[in-house]
């Protein structure tokens, strides 16, 4: 189980800060989705027709990701497959909420 805050610490500031019950469950979930669509990202910059690199990023995926599960917090986890902080970019491009950049 991903404690919100590890995955999204914004989300345990918001918490804390006195949502609760649902309204907590919701941003954790929400969180989630951010983590998702930043993760399918990366194998969207890498050109999903790019065979190559697709195969590159989803292994980087397997040996980050998926080898690393919860033996980490989750925000270690995805700096070490992205690079960088998750941001709910492909959540709102995936969610037809923004224009993909050209």
């Amino acid at each position: 189980m991903i404690v919100c805050g590890q995955a999204a610490p914004w989300i345990e500031r918001e918490c804390v800060g006195g949502l609760g019950g649902v309204s907590c469950d919701l941003a954790c979930g929400v969180s989630a989705q951010v983590l998702s669509a930043d993760c399918f990202a990366a194998f969207e910059e890498a050109g999903l027709d790019n065979e190559d690199k697709v195969k590159e990023t989803g292994v980087r995926f397997r040996d980050t990701v998926l080898a690393m599960g919860g033996g980490a917090a989750a925000p270690e986890v995805f700096k070490e497959f992205r690079g960088r902080d998750p941001t709910p970019d492909a959540l709102l491009r995936h969610s037809g909420l923004a224009v993909a950049a050209a």
